[in-house]
Order: C-alpha cells, then sequence, then structure tokens
C-alpha cells in the first residue's frame, strides 16, 4: 500500500510538471522551428567526417560512428573490466544535429515542448546497456535493491532502486577507479548523459515516434514494459513485475539496448518544463525534481518513446529507477554538488 502511495504521489508530481515553464530572458530557447538537417552551428572541424545530421538510417548510423572514431582517434566499442567476470560495454556515439521533441510525425505528441534543434557538438560514450546488478556490486560492493519485494535477484538485471546521487556516486567512483588503472584517458570522466545526449544517442537518427517506426505493436520486440511485464487489456498469467536482464530485446541503429522500458534512466539535468535547444544543452538550475527516460517495466507505450520526458524526485530510489553510463569529454561536465540523498523507498514521500 505505502509503495502504491509513492507511485501515485510521483504521477502526481508528474501531472504537475506538464505545464510549461516560460523561456527565460535573454532568448534562451528557439522562437522557431528549424528543419532537420539545417545547419546551425559552424564550429565542426573542417577536415572531419560530416556531423550525424538527422535523419539517416541505420547504415548511415554505423558509419557516422565509424568514421568519426577514427578521425579521432578512439576505440568504437571499448569495454571495461569491472571483476573477473564483470564486464561494462560502452559504445561510440558521435557528435551531430537532431530534432529533440516530438516531431510532426510522431504518433504521441510530447506536451513539454519542441521540437527544438539540438547540436551534440562533441562524440561521446554511451554503456550498451543499463547498469547491472553485478556492475553496480562490482563497483560499489552494495546492494540497494535486496529489501525491495519488486526485484530479481540476478546479476544480469539491470540494477534498480537507485536514486540520482546513487548513480552519480557510481559514476564518479568508477571514474577514479579507472583512472588510477591508467585505462581512462586524462580527460575524460563517467558521468549520466544529458537529457539531450539521451534522447539523440536513443533516437539514433530517426524522426518517428520510436527508434523503430510508428507501430506500438512491435514495442514488445525492444522493450519490457507493462504489456510484457504485468498487464495487456488484464493481468497476464504469469507476471514478472521487476526490471529484466539487459540485452535480450532488439538494439536501436547505434547498438543501444533497452532505451525504451525496463528501468526509468536518470539524467544529468534538472526538471525543466520547456525543452532547451541549440548547443550541448543542460538544466544546472537546480529545481525539484530530477529528468528521467525510457520509460520502464510498469509503464505502458505512451511512456516508452523516444521523446517522451519524466521527472522523479532525486532522493527516490525506487524498483523502476537505474541509469546507463555515459563517458565525456572533462569539459562537457558541470560542476555541481550532489545534495540529494537517499530516502528510503518503503517510506511516502
Amino acid at each position: 500500500m505505502i509503495r502504491k502511495l509513492l507511485v501515485c504521489c510521483l504521477l502526481l508530481a508528474f501531472a504537475g510538471c506538464a505545464e510549461s515553464a516560460p523561456a527565460p530572458q535573454g532568448g534562451k530557447y528557439p522562437t522557431s522551428r528549424i528543419e532537420a538537417g539545417t545547419p546551425v552551428w559552424d564550429g565542426w572541424p573542417a577536415d572531419g567526417p560530416p556531423p550525424a545530421m538527422v535523419p539517416f538510417n541505420a547504415d548511415e548510423a554505423e558509419t557516422h560512428r565509424q568514421e568519426w572514431a577514427a578521425f579521432l582517434d578512439l576505440p568504437v566499442e571499448p569495454e571495461l573490466k569491472l571483476a573477473e567476470d564483470v564486464r561494462l560495454k560502452l559504445r561510440f556515439i558521435p557528435p551531430g544535429q537532431f530534432l529533440m521533441g516530438s516531431t510532426g510525425s510522431e504518433s504521441f505528441k510530447e506536451p513539454h515542448g519542441g521540437p527544438v534543434v539540438v547540436t551534440i557538438s562533441e562524440g561521446f560514450y554511451l554503456g550498451e546497456t543499463e547498469v547491472t546488478q553485478a556492475q553496480w556490486t562490482a563497483v560499489m560492493g552494495t546492494e540497494p535493491w535486496s529489501d525491495d519485494a519488486n526485484i530479481r535477484q540476478d546479476p544480469a538485471c539491470a540494477a534498480s532502486c537507485l536514486c540520482w546521487a546513487d548513480a552519480v556516486a557510481f559514476c564518479e567512483k568508477l571514474t577514479r577507479q579507472e583512472h588510477a588503472a591508467g585505462r581512462l584517458a586524462e580527460g575524460w570522466r563517467y558521468t549520466l548523459p544529458t537529457e539531450a545526449q539521451w534522447e539523440y544517442a536513443c533516437r539514433a537518427g530517426t524522426l518517428s515516434t520510436f527508434y523503430f517506426g510508428e507501430d506500438a505493436g512491435q514495442l514488445v520486440d525492444y522493450a519490457w514494459f507493462n504489456r510484457n511485464t504485468w498487464y495487456d487489456d488484464g493481468p497476464v498469467a504469469q507476471p514478472e513485475e521487476y526490471a529484466h536482464a539487459v540485452g535480450q530485446k532488439k538494439p536501436n541503429a547505434w547498438g543501444l539496448y533497452d532505451m525504451y522500458g525496463n528501468v526509468w534512466e536518470w539524467n544529468r539535468d534538472w526538471q525543466i518544463g520547456q525543452l532547451p535547444g541549440g548547443i550541448d544543452p543542460l538544466v544546472v538550475t537546480m529545481g525539484t525534481h530530477r529528468s528521467a527516460r525510457g520509460g520502464s517495466w510498469d509503464r505502458g507505450d505512451k511512456c516508452c518513446y523516444s521523446a517522451f520526458r519524466f521527472w522523479i524526485s532525486p532522493e527516490y530510489g525506487l524498483s523502476f529507477t537505474g541509469f546507463r553510463v555515459a563517458s565525456v569529454p572533462s569539459g562537457q561536465v558541470e560542476e555541481e554538488p550532489v545534495t540529494a540523498e537517499r530516502e528510503d523507498a518503503s517510506e511516502s514521500p
């Protein structure tokens, strides 16, 4: 009962965010929509490959990855050894430009603004999957999810019951470990993706509702969500009300698994109503909620698509909150104190 009350409170908090925030003074937000593929930044290296400007298909998506990684002399798919039998694989995401937010072709409409043109000026890495229980334990030595009834204890399952500060602490410790071991280049660090980086990586060149098109019926092949975990026009025969093993569904064109469903993935940004466009946007103005993306095992298809935005109080570590690691040049990370502490998910807010 307490858990249901907590979830209801979160839903009410989200509903309260539906009002779009006014644009700040100084014209931070675009006043008009720009067609996909329209250059808005002239900072690309003259001798570099063409930027990954939407729309592009799956073959072009991979070409962008390979060409930019080669140009920057970076590995395309580095793999971290966290323990003897625990690996964490990253995938290089090339710089480019995309339309963030609901586009004209989408069957679902995100109410919080958009689309806005966003430029991702530097390449970065993103975890091939959400951080698993095994990966979390290898780095942190704890099991924050162990007392939650909606958890399947399995090293391959996405780590959940993690608040925002938990996710940041993992990234910071991983950065220290990899720097000390000489496996992470100077000037790079592990962190959470920005909301813009997350959607750019999720879309992988697409303008459609889902990165596989418009047919919500195909989502069962790409995501763990309510239709294949606990409810499909009625309770499923054998409900599986928990985060599942990662990497079992189909990936997107950049080889990222479970970008829809399974667990909500924490982002670096604070909550803001209106989408901030521009170059490498990041909302650092402190608020009450942090951005989370992707949907989760307990939500339907209208929460599990590329543009859908969700916000959660950063102190909550719930059975449907987890994260995915990003690796970025240190200059991309806005320094800020981590003030949110874990609140026991068994207590009501």
